[in-house]
């Protein structure tokens, strides 16, 4: 059935691409992976929560991260011991700066595993961005990146 719209006070018959115009404004906005990447990197730089603390996770926060990782994982390599906490090998206590400038004290152990949470929820993020990649190139239509259903927490 063809549809029909209202022109000077009369029904008339839309033309074909009238329709077409029509039927792409109720259908929810394609999304691009260009917007799932925008996503997926937003919610890299959001946060993350170790151990109850919520720590900065920008791009230059989750290098340094690393970087702090891979020095403990050094020192634990060289017999650092858990609760050792000036394993960095400095006169004082290491810590981290959870992001309300709290400093979260942080034994080399506890460095690998929080840089370790960091990494395992960048991959996770990454997978999440790339399966809503495919379920729209297969042809379902996802309305609402941006909602948490739809990725890791």
């Amino acid at each position: 059935m063809a549809l029909q719209q209202i022109v000077n006070g009369q029904t008339v018959t839309m033309t074909a691409a009238e329709e077409a115009t029509f039927e792409a404004g109720r259908q929810p906005a394609a999304r691009t992976d260009a917007d799932i990447d925008a996503e997926r990197d937003r919610r890299l730089r959001a946060g993350i929560t170790y151990a109850g603390n919520v720590f900065q996770s920008d791009d230059t926060s989750r290098e340094r991260i690393d970087r702090s990782r891979i020095s403990a994982i050094v020192a634990i390599m060289n017999g650092v011991q858990e609760g050792d906490m000036r394993w960095h090998g400095l006169p004082v206590d290491f810590f981290w700066i959870a992001a309300n400038d709290t400093r979260v004290p942080m034994d080399a152990q506890t460095m690998v595993a929080f840089g370790n949470a960091v990494a395992a929820r960048e991959g996770l993020l990454i997978v999440a961005g790339n399966d809503l990649k495919q379920r729209i190139t297969a042809g379902e239509v996802i309305a609402d990146i941006g909602s948490n259903a739809l990725w890791p927490a």
